[in-house]
């Protein structure tokens, strides 16, 4: 499988056209990856051979390329009954962290598809809305829809029962639903979240 060249940009309905920034004309169409249910969110894949994406009222990631469309993997990862609000890639696409309206966080490995861990560090009366990892995958973050953000430190190949690290965050002036939250991709201790009302924070973690 060629990896794609150029910029490249997708965009999602109940369906996902990918583009090169340069060319109007898609060159990739991933047809209805959710069963009629619209795209909720998608994320690429380190070298943008894969799109993963989750669908509105759905316990299920898809893997699709970016070369022709094709789906080459679906993947339950919750629940019947629980949908899937957010997810993505982890810096070597090995790990897909997803975040669920149950207010749990989880991590699972893309190529055993075996669930390396599931968190319920928010309050349970509220939806996760935004996962993300930071650039050396040592920090998940997760935002919920009553504004709170959580930090986890990971060791994805820690001894069972190894005691993890939680950081929570909420800026008593926002008062807003979370809606995204991003690491920088060159400083692993720098994040931004935003919120529904139109706010953004920077956050230094060190």
């Amino acid at each position: 499988m060629e990896r794609p060249k150029g910029h490249m940009l997708a965009s999602a309905t109940s369906k996902v056209l990918v583009h090169r920034i340069d060319d109007s004309v898609p060159t990739a169409i991933i047809n209805d990856p959710h069963r009629g249910f619209e795209v909720s969110a998608l994320s690429w894949s380190h070298n943008n051979m894969i799109i993963a994406t989750c669908g509105a009222n759905s316990c299920s990631a898809t893997l699709s390329r970016t070369s022709d469309g094709n789906m080459i993997q679906d993947m339950e990862l919750c629940p019947r009954g629980i949908s899937i609000t957010d997810l993505c890639f982890s810096s070597q696409s090995v790990y897909i962290a997803f975040g669920c309206d149950d207010a749990s966080v989880g991590i699972v490995n893309v190529r055993t598809k075996q669930l390396e861990t599931l968190t319920r560090d928010h309050d349970q009366a509220y939806s996760v809305r935004a996962v993300a990892f930071n650039c050396y995958d040592t920090l998940l973050a997760s935002g919920s829809s009553d504004g709170e953000l959580v930090v986890c430190a990971l060791s994805l190949d820690k001894q069972a029962g190894e005691e993890k690290s939680v950081r929570i965050f909420r800026d008593m002036q926002v008062r807003s639903p979370l809606t995204q939250v991003k690491f920088s991709f060159t400083k692993r201790h720098v994040m931004a979240s935003a919120y529904q009302n139109g706010v953004v924070c920077i956050w230094d973690l060190q």
